[in-house]
């Protein structure tokens, strides 16, 4: 099974779901960041969604679904790109009841105080390296 496979099921859930509200692409001239949270003596996840709502960043990317990040997230009205961890795509490519699950796990408790615009697949995937 493809990744493109992943893609179409996490759309269909997220359309059944009827609460998945989609960004447009438009020249609005909105700014957007990755948050990363790879290092040490990192902020809380609260204090950077506040600095982010206080500098107008309106679009992130989270690379995965941290739950401390997700939840400083909820009712800010910041659109969130959600990434797949590159080390669970051979299983959620492998099982539709994978995805489901993850998409249980890491989005349907937030859908209806975060803002998805997008679920990525991985980050800077190479197959079968």
């Amino acid at each position: 099974m493809s990744l493109l496979w992943i893609v179409f099921l996490l759309s269909g859930i997220a359309a059944t779901q009827n609460q998945v509200v989609l960004s447009q692409i438009t020249p609005d001239n909105t700014i957007g960041v990755c948050y990363g949270l790879l290092g040490n003596d990192l902020p809380p996840s609260t204090e950077v969604i506040q600095l982010y709502k206080q500098y107008g960043i309106t679009k992130l990317r989270l690379f995965d679904p941290n739950p401390a990040a997700l939840q400083a997230l909820r009712g800010s009205q910041i659109v969130v790109s959600l990434g797949m961890r590159n080390e669970d795509l051979p299983t959620l490519a492998a099982s539709q009841a994978a995805v489901e699950s993850w998409f249980v796990t890491n989005v349907q408790p937030y859908i209806n105080d975060v803002l998805f615009g997008y679920i990525t697949i991985g980050n800077e995937v190479v197959p079968n390296p």
